[in-house]
């Protein structure tokens, strides 16, 4: 199956069977196994594989607003940053040249021990686990691990924001 067949797969296997309840169920993390409250089409968005008015489009197709209205917000949202971080080039200039300025920080304990999932925090490793095994993390889980990763474990965010893109 072509990528884009599998993007649309995707898109129609999601709003026939679980778009209806992404609103009530969409702040929950089940676990790796149960996403059925995500739709993974994120990867597709930002590849234009797909694009937000053609995903917006088939989603109202099949609900009334008033039952998608969080889905389709969410869509937006995400469009939103997009387009602000392309206003704001300086932005990810800026990051990029504090990666460079951090790297010796790559060579701690503290940064080794955070990326295989060797910590005191159980949720953590799961978390490293999970992103290196799925590739994916529930957007709630991103929040906690980064929460963790610099208050608690006190790395850079750089760093941090580093390894989801790897």
């Amino acid at each position: 199956m072509k990528i884009r067949e599998l993007a649309l797969q995707q898109l129609k296997d999601f709003s026939e069977n679980f778009l209806g309840n992404y609103a009530r169920d969409r702040n929950f993390d089940f676990g790796p196994d149960k996403r059925t409250n995500t739709s993974f089409l994120s990867k597709y968005i930002t590849h234009r594989i797909i694009d937000e008015e053609e995903v917006i489009k088939l989603v109202h197709s099949k609900y009334p607003y008033v039952k998608i209205e969080k889905f389709i917000q969410e869509v937006f949202w995400r469009t939103y940053w997009k387009g602000w971080l392309e206003l704001k080039p300086k932005v990810f200039q800026s990051y990029k040249s504090d990666l460079l300025k951090l790297n010796d920080q790559t060579k701690t304990k503290a940064y080794q021990d955070a990326v295989i999932g060797k910590t005191e925090i159980e949720c953590f490793n799961d978390w490293i686990n999970e992103l290196k095994d799925k590739g994916y993390l529930h957007n709630h889980a991103r929040m906690w691990f980064a929460s963790i990763w610099i208050f608690t474990l006190k790395l850079p965010w750089q760093l941090g924001a580093d390894f989801f893109l790897k």
